[in-house]
């Protein structure tokens, strides 16, 4: 298996113990209903750099900056669930870290 499979591997059986994982100037952050196992804990050490590849992207605003509006916007949606889904990030903070702007309730 690749590093980015192994390291998948790793965000999905966090997320299959209630894991929350997430990535804050280049390190990563998790928070978890129970103790991590020691052998998920082993495993996210591991494999902490393709982790955080996978679950922060630096290259996505740059691929939106030379695109029209609409479809640098798809790149966002999409972005953001995939850090959804694959990383288990609640969807407004997944939306916050793909670049969404907030959306504002109706006055």
């Amino acid at each position: 298996m690749t590093a980015a499979g192994d390291a998948q591997e790793a965000i999905i059986q966090a997320r299959a113990q209630g894991v929350i994982l997430w990535a804050h100037l280049g390190h990563l952050h998790y928070e978890s209903p129970a103790p991590l196992s020691p052998d998920l804990m082993s495993r996210l050490k591991a494999w902490k750099a393709p982790i955080l590849s996978l679950i922060e992207d630096p290259t996505l605003e740059a691929l939106c900056s030379g695109l029209p509006p609409e479809d640098a916007q798809e790149l966002r949606e999409e972005r953001a669930a995939i850090l959804e889904h694959e990383a288990g990030l609640p969807r407004a903070e997944a939306e916050r870290r793909a670049g969404i702007a907030p959306r504002r309730a109706a006055a």
